[in-house]
Protein backbone atom coordinates (compact mmCIF):
# COMPACT_ATOMS: atom_id res chain seq x y z
CA UNK A 1 0.00 0.00 0.00
CA UNK A 2 1.43 3.42 -1.08
CA UNK A 3 0.00 7.07 -0.63
CA UNK A 4 0.21 9.18 -3.41
CA UNK A 5 2.65 11.90 -1.77
CA UNK A 6 2.67 15.48 -3.19
CA UNK A 7 6.90 15.05 -4.09
CA UNK A 8 5.90 11.83 -6.05
CA UNK A 9 2.60 13.63 -7.86
CA UNK A 10 4.25 16.54 -8.93
CA UNK A 11 7.35 14.55 -10.35
CA UNK A 12 4.89 12.15 -12.74
CA UNK A 13 3.32 15.52 -13.64
CA UNK A 14 7.38 16.38 -15.01
CA UNK A 15 7.68 18.97 -12.19
CA UNK A 16 11.57 18.91 -11.17
CA UNK A 17 12.64 16.53 -12.85
CA UNK A 18 15.58 18.56 -13.25
CA UNK A 19 16.73 17.53 -9.65
CA UNK A 20 15.91 13.79 -9.96
CA UNK A 21 18.48 11.57 -11.07
CA UNK A 22 17.22 8.62 -13.43
CA UNK A 23 16.16 6.12 -13.29
CA UNK A 24 13.37 6.40 -10.33
CA UNK A 25 10.40 4.55 -9.34
CA UNK A 26 7.95 6.69 -7.24
CA UNK A 27 6.54 6.37 -3.69
CA UNK A 28 8.27 7.84 -0.63
CA UNK A 29 5.48 6.83 1.76
CA UNK A 30 4.06 3.19 1.85
CA UNK A 31 3.88 0.34 3.66
CA UNK A 32 3.98 -3.61 3.00
CA UNK A 33 4.95 -7.26 3.81
CA UNK A 34 8.46 -8.71 3.73
CA UNK A 35 8.41 -11.69 1.02
CA UNK A 36 12.25 -13.18 1.89
CA UNK A 37 14.79 -12.21 3.49
CA UNK A 38 18.84 -12.86 2.73
CA UNK A 39 20.65 -15.50 4.95
CA UNK A 40 22.59 -13.13 7.60
CA UNK A 41 19.50 -10.95 8.46
CA UNK A 42 18.12 -12.12 11.51
CA UNK A 43 16.04 -8.67 12.68
CA UNK A 44 13.20 -9.14 10.05
CA UNK A 45 10.95 -12.14 8.96
CA UNK A 46 9.06 -13.54 6.54
CA UNK A 47 5.73 -12.15 6.98
CA UNK A 48 6.32 -9.31 9.17
CA UNK A 49 4.90 -5.43 7.85
CA UNK A 50 7.16 -2.98 7.42
CA UNK A 51 7.70 0.86 7.01
CA UNK A 52 10.36 1.36 4.38
CA UNK A 53 12.31 4.89 5.30
CA UNK A 54 14.61 6.86 3.37
CA UNK A 55 14.43 5.42 -0.25
CA UNK A 56 11.79 6.03 -2.94
CA UNK A 57 10.09 2.96 -4.91
CA UNK A 58 6.93 2.13 -2.91
CA UNK A 59 4.81 2.68 -6.49
CA UNK A 60 5.02 -0.99 -7.41
CA UNK A 61 4.44 -4.69 -6.49
CA UNK A 62 7.59 -6.22 -5.29
CA UNK A 63 10.58 -3.76 -3.70
CA UNK A 64 14.18 -5.21 -3.66
CA UNK A 65 16.51 -3.77 -1.48
CA UNK A 66 19.66 -2.27 -3.90
CA UNK A 67 22.80 -1.85 -1.91
CA UNK A 68 25.35 -0.65 -4.51
CA UNK A 69 28.77 -1.16 -3.95
CA UNK A 70 32.10 -0.49 -6.43
CA UNK A 71 35.48 -1.17 -6.71
CA UNK A 72 38.14 1.31 -8.28
CA UNK A 73 41.74 0.03 -9.67
CA UNK A 74 39.54 -3.02 -10.28
CA UNK A 75 41.80 -3.78 -13.09
CA UNK A 76 44.73 -4.54 -10.87
CA UNK A 77 45.36 -8.11 -9.06
CA UNK A 78 43.48 -7.07 -5.77
CA UNK A 79 40.91 -5.39 -7.37
CA UNK A 80 39.63 -8.05 -9.17
CA UNK A 81 39.85 -10.63 -5.90
CA UNK A 82 38.15 -8.07 -4.04
CA UNK A 83 35.00 -8.51 -6.89
CA UNK A 84 35.50 -12.57 -6.77
CA UNK A 85 34.79 -12.14 -2.96
CA UNK A 86 32.21 -9.47 -3.36
CA UNK A 87 30.42 -12.58 -6.08
CA UNK A 88 30.96 -15.25 -3.56
CA UNK A 89 28.95 -12.81 -1.25
CA UNK A 90 26.13 -12.80 -4.33
CA UNK A 91 27.46 -8.58 -4.65
CA UNK A 92 27.79 -7.70 -8.46
CA UNK A 93 29.57 -4.31 -7.89
CA UNK A 94 30.93 -1.42 -10.41
CA UNK A 95 33.91 -1.73 -11.51
CA UNK A 96 35.50 1.48 -12.01
CA UNK A 97 38.84 1.58 -14.73
CA UNK A 98 41.57 4.19 -15.37
CA UNK A 99 41.57 3.94 -19.07
CA UNK A 100 38.60 1.98 -21.37
CA UNK A 101 41.28 -0.56 -22.52
CA UNK A 102 40.85 -1.75 -19.52
CA UNK A 103 37.72 -3.53 -20.09
CA UNK A 104 39.75 -6.28 -21.45
CA UNK A 105 41.92 -6.64 -18.51
CA UNK A 106 38.55 -8.33 -16.94
CA UNK A 107 37.49 -11.83 -16.55
CA UNK A 108 34.47 -12.51 -18.62
CA UNK A 109 33.84 -14.69 -15.29
CA UNK A 110 33.63 -11.79 -12.92
CA UNK A 111 30.31 -10.69 -12.07
CA UNK A 112 29.61 -7.08 -12.23
CA UNK A 113 27.19 -4.49 -12.40
CA UNK A 114 28.55 -2.12 -14.94
CA UNK A 115 31.99 -0.79 -15.54
CA UNK A 116 32.95 2.76 -15.74
CA UNK A 117 36.12 4.57 -16.69
CA UNK A 118 37.30 7.28 -14.27
CA UNK A 119 39.24 8.91 -16.70
CA UNK A 120 36.02 10.90 -18.24
CA UNK A 121 34.24 13.80 -16.75
CA UNK A 122 31.07 12.95 -14.63
CA UNK A 123 32.24 10.31 -12.48
CA UNK A 124 29.63 11.41 -9.67
CA UNK A 125 27.02 11.79 -11.70
CA UNK A 126 27.53 8.31 -13.22
CA UNK A 127 27.42 6.91 -10.08
CA UNK A 128 24.72 8.22 -8.84
CA UNK A 129 22.48 7.26 -12.16
CA UNK A 130 23.28 3.79 -11.33
CA UNK A 131 22.38 3.64 -7.94
CA UNK A 132 19.01 5.19 -8.58
CA UNK A 133 19.90 8.47 -6.72
CA UNK A 134 20.86 6.52 -3.53
CA UNK A 135 24.01 6.45 -3.23
CA UNK A 136 26.80 3.58 -2.88
CA UNK A 137 26.55 1.09 0.35
CA UNK A 138 30.57 0.65 0.40
CA UNK A 139 33.33 1.59 -2.07
CA UNK A 140 36.69 0.04 -1.85
CA UNK A 141 39.51 2.57 -3.20
CA UNK A 142 43.02 1.92 -3.92
CA UNK A 143 43.58 5.11 -5.62
CA UNK A 144 42.84 8.22 -3.16
CA UNK A 145 43.29 12.19 -4.59
CA UNK A 146 40.25 13.33 -6.29
CA UNK A 147 38.88 10.18 -7.44
CA UNK A 148 39.09 8.87 -3.66
CA UNK A 149 37.21 12.26 -3.12
CA UNK A 150 34.44 11.53 -5.07
CA UNK A 151 33.76 8.27 -4.36
CA UNK A 152 32.90 9.47 -0.36
CA UNK A 153 30.84 11.85 -2.10
CA UNK A 154 28.72 9.22 -3.63
CA UNK A 155 28.17 7.19 -0.91
CA UNK A 156 24.87 6.92 0.52
CA UNK A 157 23.75 8.23 3.92
CA UNK A 158 25.61 6.26 6.22
CA UNK A 159 27.91 4.42 3.30
CA UNK A 160 31.37 3.30 4.03
CA UNK A 161 34.31 4.18 1.86
CA UNK A 162 37.41 0.92 2.54
CA UNK A 163 40.46 3.19 1.54
CA UNK A 164 43.25 0.85 1.12
CA UNK A 165 45.61 2.37 -1.25
CA UNK A 166 47.26 5.55 -2.69
CA UNK A 167 48.03 4.82 -6.07
CA UNK A 168 47.56 8.35 -6.92
CA UNK A 169 50.04 9.41 -4.25
CA UNK A 170 47.38 12.21 -3.28
CA UNK A 171 46.02 11.99 -0.25
CA UNK A 172 41.43 12.19 0.58
CA UNK A 173 40.60 15.58 1.06
CA UNK A 174 40.88 16.71 4.59
CA UNK A 175 37.70 18.69 3.97
CA UNK A 176 35.67 15.32 3.51
CA UNK A 177 34.62 14.70 7.24
CA UNK A 178 32.46 18.48 7.29
CA UNK A 179 31.60 17.84 3.55
CA UNK A 180 29.98 14.08 4.01
CA UNK A 181 29.65 13.68 7.95
CA UNK A 182 27.59 10.69 7.51
CA UNK A 183 29.77 8.56 5.52
CA UNK A 184 32.35 6.09 7.49
CA UNK A 185 35.99 6.19 6.12
CA UNK A 186 37.69 3.34 7.09
CA UNK A 187 41.45 3.27 6.34
CA UNK A 188 43.24 -0.15 6.29
CA UNK A 189 46.88 -0.23 6.10
CA UNK A 190 47.79 -4.37 5.82
CA UNK A 191 50.99 -3.48 8.02
CA UNK A 192 49.52 -1.89 10.94
CA UNK A 193 46.78 -4.50 11.08
CA UNK A 194 49.35 -7.19 11.00
CA UNK A 195 51.69 -5.56 13.67
CA UNK A 196 48.83 -4.79 16.23
CA UNK A 197 46.71 -8.22 15.41
CA UNK A 198 46.73 -11.25 18.06
CA UNK A 199 48.60 -14.17 16.66
CA UNK A 200 45.41 -16.44 17.00
CA UNK A 201 43.53 -13.51 14.49
CA UNK A 202 46.35 -13.70 12.16
CA UNK A 203 46.13 -17.43 12.19
CA UNK A 204 42.60 -17.03 11.29
CA UNK A 205 43.19 -14.67 8.69
CA UNK A 206 45.78 -16.53 6.91
CA UNK A 207 43.36 -19.73 7.24
CA UNK A 208 40.59 -17.59 5.42
CA UNK A 209 43.01 -16.34 2.67
CA UNK A 210 44.63 -20.02 1.93
CA UNK A 211 40.91 -20.64 1.40
CA UNK A 212 40.28 -17.92 -1.08
CA UNK A 213 43.73 -19.41 -2.99
CA UNK A 214 42.37 -22.71 -2.84
CA UNK A 215 39.17 -21.84 -4.25
CA UNK A 216 40.85 -19.08 -6.88
CA UNK A 217 39.22 -16.23 -5.41
CA UNK A 218 42.82 -14.89 -4.51
CA UNK A 219 44.71 -15.90 -7.88
CA UNK A 220 47.16 -13.41 -8.72
CA UNK A 221 49.10 -13.63 -12.15
CA UNK A 222 52.36 -13.58 -12.45
CA UNK A 223 53.93 -10.76 -14.89
CA UNK A 224 58.03 -11.48 -14.96
CA UNK A 225 60.43 -13.05 -12.35
CA UNK A 226 63.86 -10.56 -11.85
CA UNK A 227 66.67 -11.70 -9.94
CA UNK A 228 67.70 -9.02 -6.92
CA UNK A 229 70.72 -8.15 -9.15
CA UNK A 230 68.07 -6.45 -12.10
CA UNK A 231 66.09 -4.68 -9.17
CA UNK A 232 66.12 -1.33 -11.44
CA UNK A 233 64.23 -3.13 -14.44
CA UNK A 234 62.06 -4.99 -11.91
CA UNK A 235 61.04 -1.46 -10.83
CA UNK A 236 60.63 -0.35 -14.52
CA UNK A 237 58.40 -3.20 -15.21
CA UNK A 238 56.00 -2.65 -11.75
CA UNK A 239 55.91 0.75 -13.09
CA UNK A 240 54.55 -0.28 -16.57
CA UNK A 241 50.83 0.92 -17.80
CA UNK A 242 48.65 -1.77 -18.25
CA UNK A 243 51.02 -4.39 -16.92
CA UNK A 244 48.64 -7.45 -16.18
CA UNK A 245 50.40 -9.52 -13.12
CA UNK A 246 52.44 -9.03 -10.39
CA UNK A 247 56.15 -8.47 -10.61
CA UNK A 248 58.66 -11.15 -8.23
CA UNK A 249 61.87 -10.70 -7.15
CA UNK A 250 64.38 -13.82 -6.75
CA UNK A 251 67.10 -14.32 -4.30
CA UNK A 252 68.81 -15.82 -7.25
CA UNK A 253 70.91 -14.23 -8.66
CA UNK A 254 72.18 -17.30 -11.47
CA UNK A 255 68.99 -16.68 -12.69
CA UNK A 256 67.67 -15.06 -16.02
CA UNK A 257 64.54 -12.55 -16.14
CA UNK A 258 61.44 -14.08 -17.05
CA UNK A 259 58.03 -12.64 -18.67
CA UNK A 260 54.89 -14.22 -18.98
CA UNK A 261 52.23 -13.59 -20.95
Amino acid sequence: MARLDNTCTALARNEGLSRTPLHFVPGFEGVGVIESVGAGVSELHVGQRVLPLGSAGAWQDMKVTEELVAVNAATSAIGQMIIRMLNRAGIRPIALIRRHDGKRQLSDQLGLSAVVCTSEAGLRHKLSVLSGGRGLAVAWDAVGGTEGDDLVRSLAPGGTLVHYGLLSGIPLSYRLREECPEARIELFRLRDWIHTAKRHELQRALDDTFDLVRHGTAASKVAAVFPLSDIRQALECEATPGRQGKVLLSMSNAMEATHYD
